[in-house]
């Protein structure tokens, strides 16, 4: 978790022009431990199609409107933000990056940390 709190910075790729005046999207390269974060995301199986609904009916249909709602959000709502980074990373690169970029991530794992933590005792 304190990874996110204070990682490398993103690099990226693309941008530039090929022989043929054709320019690639900039995509970002994520390192090993931020790719072992989306595959034990992945492997938990939190990523299915009822995120999305989860998000939907409190109110988060975007992960702009995340940051405000993450510290009163619950475990199931927590887990669904998680997915939803993780599967709309593959439609729009850099959601991850942004999420990293500007905190998010890192304060959804810290309040799902606390909620596991009052959960066990």
């Amino acid at each position: 978790i304190e990874y996110f709190n204070n990682p490398p910075g993103i690099d990226w790729k693309g941008g530039e022009k090929d022989a043929a005046g054709r320019i690639a999207v900039p995509y970002p390269l994520y390192d090993e431990k931020i790719h072992g974060f989306i595959e034990t995301i992945a492997r938990l199986g939190i990523t299915d199609a009822d995120s999305f609904s989860i998000l939907h009916e409190n109110g988060m249909d975007t992960a702009e409107v995340f940051s405000e709602n993450i510290d009163s959000a619950n475990e199931q709502v927590l887990c669904a933000m998680l997915a939803c980074y993780v599967r709309q990373e593959r439609f729009c690169d850099d959601l991850i990056a942004a999420g990293i970029e500007n905190g998010n991530l890192f304060r959804i794992l810290k309040r799902l940390q606390l909620l596991v933590k009052k959960a066990s005792g």
